[in-house]
């Protein structure tokens, strides 16, 4: 009797550090792998000092802690990924592209005498800093240093494509976070626990704003709160509910003592939780950088509104200017203005809680798993390395 002998794929994914809202996409990730005869494996490490107030991290059980040096270098922070026992025997490592990540210079190297295939995942570009800075000079001098590019969305592919790098060898595998879980979530918020936030809160309206995420320089909190002030000035019963955490959270605390309709529960990772404040609020103001909490304003029907500020995350895409939210532009009278007017005018706000709704069901978990699944098997395929 033959007996056949499949030999699994091996695939490494290097990340500096594992945010909560990763943890079921590799989950999924992996269960979808194997299922293509794939055996995904995930390396991490943890944020320190100020990063670390930016964002919740979690453990996965399935995945492979190793730490991670900080080395600083002209006043510059570098990272070592302590990670060196995990490169043998895999097929295909795939690294964050990040000009700070030591590990990536020596794949980089150890790619022209290996078998190993070497991919990115990124933006293209760091979308924070200025084109023609010296760190998107680094970023774009090795755009084309790899075998295979996992793209944020498809506005990350077309930059990608600009610079030379073959279409046929990049996955737009259109980020996202567990929306369908979200949707649900909300849904099952009755007007119970919204009475109840409301009362914690001491808040006796419907007009509110949330803010939700890391409170640093990007997020722009010194532009929202004179917003709001202004907001305030013309509708008042306004209120304005700030949720996160970060260096900027004594800023946030100093304004909540400040004005009795500022208020500051914290922090908030419990979906439940947050579902009920975002049910409370009817608009989510987010004036500076917009990332992945545009599927929290899709998920939890909450129409976002912010500006053209030149230095969003590639998210941004997804939203559609007066179809699921608002861009007005970069100064605080045109956002004021539009705020006022959506807080005044029923007909507009339920068009774009439809769109919000539409869009939730766009953008999910499901299709990114699907996305990035495929990019991994065509990677592998028999195609050589560039």
């Amino acid at each position: 009797m033959l007996i056949v002998v499949i030999l699994m794929k091996k695939v490494l994914i290097i990340q500096r550090y594992l945010p909560h809202f990763r943890v079921e996409f590799f989950k999924r990730l992996k269960e979808e792998c194997a299922n293509k005869n794939i055996a995904l494996s995930l390396v991490y490490g943890r944020l320190k000092g100020a990063e670390a107030m930016k964002i919740k991290e979690e453990n996965l059980e399935a995945g492979i802690y190793a730490p991670v040096k900080e080395i600083n270098f002209f006043n510059q922070k570098l990272f070592w990924h302590r990670c060196l026992q995990n490169l043998k025997g895999q097929d295909m490592i795939i690294v964050q592209q990040t000009n700070r990540e030591l590990i990536n210079y020596l794949l980089l190297l150890r790619r022209i005498f290996s078998k190993t295939k070497f991919a990115y995942i990124g933006h293209g570009r760091n979308m924070q800093v200025k084109t023609g800075s010296w760190r998107n000079r680094v970023k774009n001098f090795l755009i084309k240093k790899c075998d295979w590019w996992f793209a944020y969305n498809d506005n990350v592919k077309d930059y990608l494509t600009t610079q030379g790098y073959p279409p046929e060898r990049i996955t737009s595998f259109m980020n996202a976070i567990d929306t369908k879980s979200l949707i649900l979530t909300y849904e099952d918020i009755g007007n119970a626990q919204v009475l109840t936030i409301k009362k914690e809160l001491h808040i006796d309206s419907d007009n509110i704003g949330i803010f939700c995420g890391g409170l640093y320089k990007e997020k722009r909190i010194n532009f929202l709160i004179e917003a709001c002030i202004q907001i305030k000035s013309r509708i008042k019963d306004f209120h304005l509910i700030v949720l996160g955490s970060g260096v900027e959270e004594p800023k946030v605390r100093d304004y909540c003592e400040k004005f009795d309709w500022i208020h500051y529960p914290g922090p908030v990772h419990d979906d439940q939780r947050k579902a009920a404040y975002f049910k409370a609020s009817k608009v989510f103001l987010l004036p500076g950088l917009v990332g992945l909490a545009i599927l929290d304003s899709f998920a939890f029907q909450t129409p976002l509104i912010t500006t053209d500020y030149p230095f969003h995350s590639p998210e941004i895409d997804y939203l559609k200017n007066e179809g699921n939210g608002i861009i007005t532009k970069n100064n605080i009278s045109e956002y004021v203005d539009s705020v006022v007017e959506l807080l005044q005018n029923d007909t507009k706000m339920a068009k774009l809680i439809e769109g919000c709704r539409h869009s939730a069901g766009i953008y999910n978990l499901e299709g990114m798993v699907e996305n990035f699944t495929t990019g991994i098997v065509k990677a592998l395929s028999g195609q050589n390395k560039i």
